[in-house]
C-alpha cells in the first residue's frame, strides 16, 4: 500500500528506521497493525480515499475505510478537509504557542 501511495513521499518511512525500531518489521499482527495505525496518523489531513492502498493490498485489505475514518476525524476535530489545500502543513507536525489544547504543550 505505501508504495503506490501517492502521498508517501518520505524519503525514509519512520517504519523503516531501525534506531529507534518504532514498529517490528516482522510479518506479525502486532506489527501490522502498528504500521497500519502509523501509517493512517501519518496521512491525516492529506488523504484523499483515492483507494490505491485498498487496491494493491494483497491480503484485499481495504484500507481506505481506516484512512477516511481519520480524514472525518481530523475534519471534525481541527476543521481540515485533506486535499484541499495543497499547501497546507502537515496536520499532526503543526504547533503553534495559542493552541487551546493543554495536553499539546
Amino acid at each position: 500500500c505505501r508504495q503506490v501511495c501517492p502521498l508517501c513521499y518520505c524519503r525514509v518511512c519512520v517504519v523503516d528506521r531501525s534506531r529507534p525500531q518504532t514498529v517490528p518489521t516482522s510479518a506479525h499482527p502486532v506489527g501490522v497493525l502498528e504500521f497500519h495505525l502509523t501509517r493512517a496518523f501519518h496521512l491525516a489531513g492529506r488523504c484523499v480515499g483515492c483507494g490505491a492502498c485498498s487496491d494493491a493490498c494483497p491480503a484485499g485489505i481495504d484500507l481506505e475505510l481506516l484512512n477516511l475514518s481519520m480524514a472525518r476525524a481530523t475534519e471534525q476535530g481541527f476543521g481540515v478537509r485533506p486535499g484541499l489545500d495543497p499547501g497546507a502543513p502537515p496536520l499532526w507536525g503543526t504547533f503553534a504557542e495559542d493552541d487551546e489544547e493543554a495536553y499539546i504543550r
